[in-house]
């Protein structure tokens, strides 16, 4: 196929800058803050970053909805306020971004002020899942095999780029913050460095599988302009 339009690609980005930065940046909260008042400033912060990367993710989603339609059709702008163009959208694009923007929402409105019960942090959590699994149900994952697995593997992925981009986000809001407050920042720190050592690798290990099984082969991640970009990430990622 194609490239997508600079117009759409934007669009995609932005919707996933956005769902990764908000669903890892409100895991964060109810994850890796401390559980008393001392981190009550510092979810502010946070709670705030997130509900911007929400605004950043409804933006691109909802935009990349249409703008898929008219690629996928060929038809320029002005054939957006016709019928056919919607309903030849996928229904499942619709679900996607409706989970996401969902899910999003869900996390953002049940952060916490305070130290978050079981409960509230269960609630954001599991606003984060939806919103992080639902963009495997659609795109490139669907046409590789086995189908369950990939899909699975895509999964893992994007919730481990989520805790890792949003946790950097977030913890760089809020450490200068929480370094004043006895030993609340090191404890903070310690338990996300702790988890994100694993995280990066799960995210080259899931990444890496997801790319060979979309490409088809090893060699082709090597001899394809999908794969060389790829493998610079990769290599990116591990330094």
């Amino acid at each position: 196929g194609t490239d997508a339009p600079l117009l759409l690609s934007v669009a995609r980005w932005l919707g996933h800058l956005g769902l990764l930065v908000a669903a890892g940046a409100a895991a964060f909260s109810v994850l890796f803050l401390p559980s008393d008042r001392r981190g009550d400033a510092a979810r502010g912060r946070v709670r705030i970053a997130a509900a911007v990367a929400v605004v950043v993710a409804t933006v691109g989603w909802t935009a990349g909805v249409p703008l898929v339609a008219l690629y996928q059709l060929g038809l320029p702008a002005s054939a957006l306020g016709e019928a056919s163009t919607w309903s030849a959208v996928a229904r499942t694009d619709y679900v996607v971004a409706a989970a996401v923007v969902t899910g999003l929402l869900l996390a953002v409105a049940a952060l916490p002020r305070t130290a978050p019960g079981r409960g509230r942090a269960a609630a954001v959590l599991a606003g984060c899942a939806v919103a992080v699994a639902a963009p495997s149900l659609s795109g490139h994952t669907r046409a590789a095999t086995p189908e369950l697995l990939v899909i699975g593997v895509d999964v893992l992925h994007l919730v481990a780029g989520a805790l890792w981009l949003g946790g950097l986000v977030a913890v760089a809001l809020v450490l200068e913050d929480l370094a004043g407050r006895d030993d609340a920042g090191a404890v903070a720190l310690s338990r996300f460095s702790t988890c994100a050592a694993g995280i990066l690798v799960v995210l080259v290990v899931t990444g890496s599988f997801a790319a060979w099984r979309i490409a088809g082969s090893w060699s082709a991640l090597l001899d394809t302009g999908y794969g060389t970009p790829l493998l610079i990430k990769v290599m990116a990622v591990l330094v």
